[in-house]
């Protein structure tokens, strides 16, 4: 398949593994003590723009959110390949092994790991573990959105020379909470869930709203004339 000849799009990266909180700075006015019990809510608005399709009220299927279930066990278990495979499409994984750059990514995201650790014991304190707590809504995202979503992956893995075809999506606002010996914390997030031609479901660290970013990219994988 002959690529476009184009740079690569200047975007947000859709599949940070310090998505949600997992590293970087975190506002120590929403962490409360164990005993209190105390929820506090770091909101993230969720699409409602007309183009999405209401889901009315029914929650998501299990299986369209295990893998944000999967990405947190994987820090709570020190497996950073639960991690990738979360938020990873398998195409992009074989890619990457073909290559032999897959290991680079184990590790790089094994260091993450260490880092979430490391800080989230700092907030909580010892043997903190994060935790998905329950739905609050969602959305199916419609054709377009998910045609968006394609283009994140195939923008973010540019360089893999790997195309990618999604056949179902959601976007899923939802509650999660991280709890160590001293503190914890309630937080909401809002992400997209996408399905592969293979029926995995995996997730993209962004909302509806933010794969707007990708409207009027050229597919790098389309045929050129």
């Amino acid at each position: 398949m002959k690529k476009r000849n184009i740079i690569a799009f200047a975007v947000l990266s859709a599949i940070m593994l310090t998505a949600f909180g997992c590293s970087g700075e975190t506002d120590d006015s929403n962490v409360q003590p164990v005993t209190e019990n105390i929820t506090t809510e770091n909101t993230t608005e969720s699409s409602t723009e007309s183009s999405t399709e209401a889901a009315e009220n029914t929650p998501a299927p299990q299986e369209v959110i295990q893998p944000f279930i999967d990405y947190f066990d994987g820090f709570n278990e020190g497996n950073p390949e639960k991690i990738i495979a979360a938020v990873t499409p398998q195409c992009y994984i074989d890619a990457m092994k073909n290559v032999e750059r897959y290991e680079e990514f184990v590790n790089a995201t094994d260091m993450d790991i260490t880092m979430t650790m490391e800080q989230w014991t700092t907030l909580y304190g010892a043997d903190p573990k994060a935790s998905y707590i329950d739905e609050i809504s969602n959305t199916k995202l419609n054709e377009e959105q998910i045609k968006l979503a394609e283009l994140c992956y195939k923008y973010t893995y540019y360089d893999l020379n790997t195309d990618v075809t999604l056949t179902d999506g959601y976007e899923v606002n939802f509650k999660y909470c991280v709890e160590g010996a001293d503190n914890r914390e309630e937080s909401e997030e809002t992400a997209c869930f996408v399905c592969t031609e293979d029926g995995k479901w995996q997730m993209i660290a962004l909302s509806a709203e933010m794969l707007k970013q990708y409207e009027g990219a050229e597919d790098p994988f389309a045929e050129v004339e």
